[in-house]
């Protein structure tokens, strides 16, 4: 076993018996596997930094349990959440800046996509929308911190639609604890 793992997985586990949450109710409310849970737990697998992020809000850890996981290279899922202006970005060693997610329209892409999700959701499952609508959000928000304050506005416009549009879905899931994150996100 890592040890770096371990100690994120230790206060995981602690945070979580402390809230009275079983192994299963967390998986419900970060959108994850209990056997991924329990693997981070028992520090066989790295959590990734979205799962972080998920567990730290949802145990109220105010910042605690992302401050003990390690950093985490770009996923392939948030490479393809994001679209192709990453691809380029990753394969020249290098983040988007501002001036590519400017140039590349990516508001208006995260607006098309919104309504296709929206379409969608008249005719799938909620629940089965949750991941791509999870990572569509977060790609927004991290697209937002690199631009200028005009651009990043916009997105964040567009972020608030897929945050709202994700906590009733959630709702609808039957997930009430998410549904209230996702309508609480700033």
């Amino acid at each position: 076993m890592n040890q770096e793992f371990l100690s994120f997985g230790e206060e995981l586990r602690r945070r979580r018996l402390a809230a009275g949450l079983s192994l299963s109710r967390l998986a419900q409310i970060v959108h994850y596997s209990k056997a991924q849970l329990s693997k981070v737990e028992r520090g066989i697998n790295a959590p990734s930094p979205e799962l972080v992020r998920l567990c730290d809000g949802a145990l109220r850890a105010d910042g605690s349990l992302a401050a003990l996981a390690r950093p985490w290279p770009a996923s392939r899922r948030q490479i393809l959440a994001t679209g192709a202006l990453v691809v380029p970005a990753v394969c020249l060693g290098r983040p988007p800046t501002a001036v590519d997610v400017e140039h590349t329209g990516i508001e208006s892409a995260f607006t098309s996509l919104f309504e296709h999700y929206r379409n969608l959701g008249q005719d799938c499952d909620p629940g089965s929308l949750l991941p791509p609508l999870v990572a569509q959000t977060n790609a927004i928000q991290e697209f937002a911190k690199i631009t200028d304050s005009h651009t990043s506005r916009k997105l964040l416009s567009v972020g608030s639609r897929y945050a709202e549009y994700t906590g009733w879905l959630a709702q609808e899931t039957g997930n009430d604890l998410a549904a209230l994150r996702w309508t609480r996100l700033p």
